[in-house]
């Protein structure tokens, strides 16, 4: 667990700690998307966990991990730099309309190399 929410947590609290927290149980558990599975925000995550048959340690790891997640660049766009120059040409040939699409590169190489 983390020093940071647990069991008795309130909801609330655990959307200022993780504020992708809803998005993730909904995404996983159907929690918290809707009128019929929405949460106040002073019940605790146990009792959220409790109403839906859900492991409140289990919770708690998916949160931290949907948030560590999150943080971590994602590979397509790590990769973005490199595909760059024939990006256009590729984009070009699967069909997309001329003048439909704008694309921004941003080099950070100021000699233009």
């Amino acid at each position: 667990m983390t020093g940071s929410i647990h069991p008795q947590s309130a909801m609330k609290r655990v959307l200022e700690v993780f504020p992708g927290a809803q998005r993730a149980l909904f995404r996983r558990h159907h929690v918290g998307g809707c009128a019929s599975c929405a949460f106040q925000p002073d019940e605790t995550l146990e009792a959220l966990c409790a109403r839906n048959n859900l492991n409140v340690a289990e919770v708690i790891q998916q949160i931290e991990t949907a948030l560590h997640s999150a943080l971590q660049p994602q590979s397509a766009l790590a990769a973005a730099p490199a595909a760059a120059p024939g990006l256009l040409e590729n984009i070009t040939q699967a069909g997309a309309p001329a003048g439909k699409l704008k694309i921004i590169l941003l080099d950070e190489d100021k000699n233009g190399s």
